[in-house]
């Protein structure tokens, strides 16, 4: 097996691991912090489904994109769940940014001459949770890697001094940075759907053959989400988390780098 045969094999397998957490009913009661996080792990296995379909098209240029997503999708569930005593307020947070987008969203299309979809007493309703949160708003990205790590190093051995490998805010720079690089348009970016030869460019809309890298990150990050669920929801099971990773690191040490 090699290493892209592992991941592929890997992420798979960490699919297969939540295959019966969904779908998920809730009842109109259930706490907004419970909705969100269920449908926050939901989008991590979605996503990470559409990575393995990438990866096994050799899409690599898209690939890392949806890598760079399920990233800022598994760092956002790990943390409105790093302290349970605050994740009433910490779901206010993401909201109030939610929201924010929403009205940037309506108001252009306003300014185009659509009416505008969100009601005033929604806006009323927006601005009142604007106003309970004060000052407070959602942290950015890398500072939400940084305070997973710090929050979640006893229970899942993440490094709160963001040095290792195993660090969210470390795999910020490597993962959330490098996908950036190819999300937008980029140098970077034209290198997949570009190849120089002796006296020409060649460039064609299907991706030139690279090595494909993006998808080793993919089955470490779903360990991470799946053991967070673990804790909050008791779904995997803690024992069948365990049983993966030791998977990943016994597997990935016998095809030569495959470990994540």
């Amino acid at each position: 097996m090699n290493v892209n045969e592992f991941t592929e094999d890997a992420t798979q397998r960490a699919l297969d691991l939540a295959a019966d957490m969904f779908p998920k009913r809730l009842g109109s009661s259930t706490p907004d912090e419970v909705r969100v996080c269920v449908g926050l792990l939901a989008r991590c296995l979605s996503i990470a489904d559409t990575c393995l379909l990438l990866a096994r098209e050799e899409h690599e240029g898209d690939l890392i994109v949806m890598v760079r997503t399920l990233f800022e999708h598994a760092v956002t569930f790990a943390w409105l769940v790093g302290d349970r005593s605050d994740s009433g307020r910490r779901v206010l947070m993401w909201e109030c940014y939610c929201d924010g987008q929403a009205l940037k969203l309506d108001n252009e299309r306003a300014r185009w001459g659509e009416p505008h979809s969100i009601s005033e007493d929604t806006r009323a309703q927006m601005k009142a949770l604007e106003d309970r949160l004060g000052a407070a708003r959602l942290p950015g990205l890398a500072d939400r890697a940084a305070q997973v790590d710090r929050e979640w190093a006893s229970r899942l051995g993440t490094d709160p001094s963001h040095r290792e490998l195993h660090s969210m805010r470390n795999a910020y720079s490597v993962i959330f940075r490098v996908g950036s690089a190819f999300a937008h348009p980029t140098l970077a970016g034209l290198a997949f759907v570009s190849r120089r030869e002796r006296d020409e460019h060649v460039v064609d809309v299907r991706p030139r053959s690279l090595e494909r890298q993006s998808l080793v990150s993919v089955p470490l990050m779903l360990a991470t989400v799946l053991a967070v669920s673990a804790h909050v929801f008791e779904k995997p099971s803690m024992e069948a988390v365990n049983d993966y990773l030791d998977f990943l690191i016994t597997a990935g040490a016998s095809v030569g780098g495959g470990q994540p």
